[in-house]
């Protein structure tokens, strides 16, 4: 009786010393996955407990003030309603105004999707409000730059933005959804007006 020591003559599943399986391999491989995404969990909850947020930065002009609202019967006074005129997104001019709203005189309600450029899926929403008067305002949520910074969704997955409620005129809102390529955005009216003057 022959016996063959040459290692080429081994199964194919023979390991170490161990005769592995399929079933074994795809165990390891799922330990292993488990692992790294243990340790991206992990990591993800210790930048939760890190990070911060922060009023006090050198903030991007358009994002310089936060807003507040006062409400006197069907009167709401807002301050630091943005109104800004842009040339281009990096190129204009903001100004910060108070200004009052008669709620009674809401006409119309609208929620406004805007894609991202280059993107399919994912967008930007807000709310704009119109009045009797001729005033439109648009509420809207979005991240708080500072000076320099660009939006990254990666970013935005790891919490490295703060927040902030912009509101502000939406002409300075449509006309920067033209000059940065966002103009495909589209307007859904409300027709519960009555339910939306009563919930303000």
């Amino acid at each position: 009786m022959v016996q063959r020591n040459d290692r080429n003559d081994r199964p194919s599943n023979y390991h170490c010393g161990v005769m592995t399986t399929p079933t074994v391999r795809r165990h390891r491989v799922l330990r292993a996955a488990l692992r790294v995404l243990a340790g991206a969990i992990v990591g993800y909850l210790v930048l939760i407990v890190v990070l911060r947020p922060s009023t006090e930065r050198d903030w991007s002009p358009d994002q310089e003030h936060t807003t507040t609202a006062i409400f006197s019967g069907d009167t709401v006074q807002i301050q630091n309603v943005r109104n800004a005129r842009y040339r281009s997104t990096e190129d204009f001019d903001v100004r910060w105004e108070p200004r009052s709203y008669d709620l009674r005189g809401l006409q119309s309600v609208w929620f406004v999707v805007e894609p991202f450029s280059g993107w399919r899926g994912p967008a930007h929403t807000f709310l704009s409000f119109g009045f009797a008067d001729g005033q439109f305002v648009a509420i809207s949520v979005e991240i708080r730059k500072e000076k320099g910074e660009s939006f990254s969704p990666l970013r935005g997955v790891l919490r490295q933005f703060e927040l902030i409620y912009i509101v502000g005129d939406e002409r300075d809102d449509d006309w920067l959804a033209t000059q940065s390529g966002h103009a495909r955005r589209r307007r859904y009216r409300s027709a519960r007006i009555a339910e939306a003057r009563h919930a303000m």
